[in-house]
């Protein structure tokens, strides 16, 4: 599975050109060694730390977000692949789902490190009477449902309706639709999106509450239905 990773990394947009051949078979080993940890424990937090390390060590050398996430990603895809060639049904499942919960994390884990080293270090070079630029941790849409936290051009979306575990409805993705517009309109290269921290969920999925049913009811989230 390595000697595939580093085969399709070689060849892929995504691969660091600062890297020797040796350089990218050592990464992707590491790589492919944290997540194999987490499947043996059943769950992704083996893998956020050592991501955490690795952002701080990438973002010292210069190297972009893009290009620190390339060999998550092409090792990614080379897992599913064997994952869907050796297993199957529920069991795949179960497999496809844990190996997607380690790969978010630790690139979750990495984009974090690295907004909160690129805001520090903005922060440092701001002089103290200079007011803060728009959406560098300041959030350019209403706190709380949706928020955008953007330096240079990498940007993370967070959402942060707790109380309907981001559910999501008509006003959270309208926010959503115009966060990913004014990005654009700032050229942003990068964006993730995220649950705020401690959530236990991304998205609930749509909100019920906005389903309209055959009969001409609406979901009550209270209730159940109503009329």
């Amino acid at each position: 599975m390595i000697d595939e990773a580093v085969a399709a990394l070689a060849h892929s947009d995504q691969a660091r050109q600062s890297l020797t051949p040796d350089g990218r078979r050592r990464e992707v080993r590491q790589l492919f060694r944290l997540v194999l940890r987490c499947v043996l424990a059943g769950r992704a937090k083996p893998i956020i730390r050592p991501s955490e390390q690795i952002a701080v060590h990438c973002y010292a050398a210069g190297i972009d977000l893009a290009e620190i996430q390339g060999s998550f990603t092409v090792l990614a895809e080379v897992l599913w692949r064997q994952l869907a060639d050796a297993l199957a049904g529920e069991q795949l499942v179960q497999a496809l789902g844990l190996l997607a919960a380690i790969t978010g994390a630790g690139k979750d884990a990495m984009a974090r490190t690295y907004m909160a080293l690129a805001t520090r270090d903005r922060n440092d070079e701001q002089p103290a009477d200079e007011p803060a630029a728009a959406g560098a941790g300041s959030g350019d849409l209403p706190r709380g449902a949706v928020q955008i936290d953007a330096v240079g051009q990498i940007a993370i979306i967070t959402l942060g309706d707790r109380d309907n575990r981001n559910a999501i409805g008509a006003e959270m993705a309208s926010r959503i639709i115009a966060a990913l517009g004014s990005l654009r309109a700032q050229q942003v290269r990068a964006i993730i999106l995220r649950a705020a921290p401690g959530m236990d969920v991304w998205s609930a999925g749509h909100d019920i509450g906005e389903l309209p049913l055959a009969s001409g009811t609406r979901w009550d989230t209270t209730t159940r239905w109503k009329s």
